[in-house]
């Protein structure tokens, strides 16, 4: 079992991604290097954002922007699928972080509904 955390595996899956970028740059593939390297980085950084958000409504919104990072991650994999086969292990690390963050807001709004947290005044 694998038990990196969140923020752990943000950082390793970013780290996969500059070096799949690194091979479409020398496949002469910039464009859609940038738009990667830009989405499956920015993941982590929004992560990295929540952690340290100012409310539970900021985590909550900081989250959802790592959420769609990971979805338009998802979709330039399937974009590079056409012409390199992206590892099935990478694609299967983006599903857990998904479902990670997926998990992080679905929490944090269950405690705020019971109180646990206040909204900002």
């Amino acid at each position: 079992m694998d038990n990196r955390n969140l923020a752990e595996r943000v950082v390793d899956f970013a780290q996969e991604v500059v070096r799949i970028c690194h091979e479409l740059d020398y496949m002469k593939k910039q464009v859609i290097s940038r738009q990667l390297m830009r989405s499956g980085t920015a993941i982590g950084a929004s992560y990295a954002e929540a952690a340290h958000a100012e409310s539970a409504e900021d985590f909550i919104h900081k989250i959802k922007i790592a959420a769609k990072e990971a979805n338009e991650t998802r979709y330039w994999f399937s974009v590079i699928n056409s012409f390199k086969q992206v590892k099935p292990e990478t694609i299967q690390e983006l599903d857990i972080i998904q479902r990670m963050l997926a998990k992080s807001m679905q929490t944090v709004k269950q405690k705020m509904k019971e109180g646990a947290l206040k909204p900002k005044s």
